[in-house]
């Protein structure tokens, strides 16, 4: 149910948005020129906030596995470290301290593990 309401809510400020745009343009061309320009702003304003999901903060979170999630994420940045560890092994220069392949990958080994023991541990609220 929170999810149709969060698509409902997206749907909703993208299409205000866009009926504040067209408002704007197509109201008389004589009415005053700064509060045109208002009125396209607040429409753009609209469009970007729905298009970065920026009235999601609004609901409360869906997630469950917030272990899992934030090992998931740590998992990400290690694949980004080993991609530069490798990067900087082909092209002849020294990676920093922590950063060489073998190391990262021991790194991404553990937190393998630790993803397997947070797996499908729930949050409760």
């Amino acid at each position: 149910m929170l999810r149709f309401f969060r698509t409902f809510l997206t749907i909703l400020v993208t299409t205000l948005g866009v009926v504040v745009v067209v408002a704007a343009v197509l109201t008389d061309p004589d009415a005053d020129f700064s509060q045109r320009l208002t009125m396209v702003l607040l429409g753009v304003v609209l469009l970007e906030a729905a298009a970065w999901k920026r009235n999601n903060p609004l609901l409360p979170n869906e997630r469950r596995f917030h272990d899992l999630r934030a090992e998931v994420d740590l998992f990400v940045l290690m694949v980004r470290r080993l991609h530069f560890a490798v990067l900087n092994d082909r092209a002849g220069r020294p990676n920093p301290k922590g950063q060489a392949r073998d190391d990262v990958v021991a790194e991404m080994h553990a937190a393998v593990e630790r993803m397997a023991s947070v797996a499908a541990l729930e949050v409760k609220d």
